[in-house]
């Protein structure tokens, strides 16, 4: 990964040492506990590379406000997700508003834990997706307008201030209903939306139970919609999710030399259920795709709760997973993909 410098143990770009770009630590026992950095732009100095990896050029106002970007967020295992990290932030930010009169937090996360900084106040916005060596990354924004964050609910409320520029010219409102087409959805009602139209319009019985698939979405899953080919998969990581295709295809690599696609109603990355140590696939590719991303935590969760539900989704998987198997032993040499048909299974 760019900036990475494993035998030093650092992690460091050209941006740590910029006049607007704040490191902050908290230390307990000699020990750092929690790290952020804060990169600060005044309004009008929105460097155009950050404009376009964070899609704000297609808003006529972007140049207008000023911008705060949270990035490098780490914390000792003990202290991740909890009230620690959140006071940090809350801290943070209030600084930001007072000394730097900032308008916007900008942030980006990885799409399974969308849900958690939707709590904090930030919003997925737009289709474009961050894709790093380590994957994909989901950009993220909050209008520091005290209005803007009561509608959803937001700790920040307690620290913006009433900042009706802001509120006029960019309608904060267009994030707080959690809009349906922008690059993560996690709203329950919408992904059942999504759901309802694969189980009415695949072809053929559907490949998971309905109630099994309804159960894990319940405990942690979201739609992942992507406009242009990006990387699900990478081979060798130790994730465990399993995707399953809505709209699009995915284009898997199976590390034989060949390549399958995987369409509407296919389910992708269930290998890794079964030998978790690693990625069977080299990869997997989406191509404007829209798929159900169903987390490890909702897969033991459902383990924990359902073991009978979860034993029905091992065995369907494994049916699946010998077709495929015997799919990727005779298929053709050719580069061309070659698709998993209903009438395969």
């Amino acid at each position: 990964m760019s900036g990475v410098d494993h035998r030093r143990r650092v992690i460091e770009d050209e941006l740590d040492t910029a006049s607007n770009t704040l490191q902050i630590y908290q230390e307990a026992g000699g020990r750092i506990q929690i790290a952020l950095r804060v990169v600060v732009w005044e309004a009008g100095r929105l460097p155009d590379a950050v404009k376009r990896e964070f899609d704000l050029a297609r808003f006529a106002w972007a140049d207008q406000f000023s911008y705060a970007e949270y990035g490098r967020l780490m914390a000792n295992p003990q202290h991740r997700g909890g009230l620690r990290v959140l006071a940090l932030i809350l801290s943070v930010t209030r600084m930001l508003v007072e000394k730097h009169r900032i308008d916007f937090l900008l942030a980006s996360c990885k799409p399974g834990l969308v849900s958690r900084y939707v709590q904090l106040g930030l919003r997925p916005y737009t289709t474009r997706l961050l894709e790093y060596p380590d994957g994909l990354e989901i950009p993220l924004i909050a209008p520091l307008d005290r209005e803007c964050g009561a509608r959803v609910r937001s700790p920040l409320r307690y620290i913006a201030p009433h900042n009706h520029p802001l509120r006029q010219q960019c309608a904060g409102d267009l994030w707080a209903g959690g809009d349906p087409e922008t690059a993560v959805v996690t709203d329950i009602r919408h992904v059942g939306l999504a759901l309802d139209d694969l189980y009415e319009r695949a072809p053929g019985p559907p490949l998971i139970d309905r109630a099994i698939v309804d159960d894990l979405v319940r405990s942690g899953s979201y739609v992942l919609s992507v406009n242009q080919s990006t990387k699900l998969i990478q081979e060798g990581l130790k994730d465990r999710d399993i995707y399953i295709v809505l709209e699009g295809e995915v284009v898997i690599e199976t590390g034989v030399g060949r390549r399958a696609v995987a369409t509407r109603g296919d389910v992708v990355g269930e290998f890794a259920l079964f030998l978790p140590l690693h990625r069977r696939s080299k990869s997997a590719y989406a191509r404007r795709a829209k798929i159900l991303v169903i987390k490890q935590s909702a897969l033991e969760s459902l383990k924990a709760r359902s073991p009978r539900r979860y034993i029905a989704l091992i065995e369907t998987l494994a049916q699946r997973i010998i077709a495929k198997l015997t799919d990727w032993e005779y298929a053709s040499d050719e580069s061309l993909p070659r698709p998993f048909r209903q009438a395969d299974r």
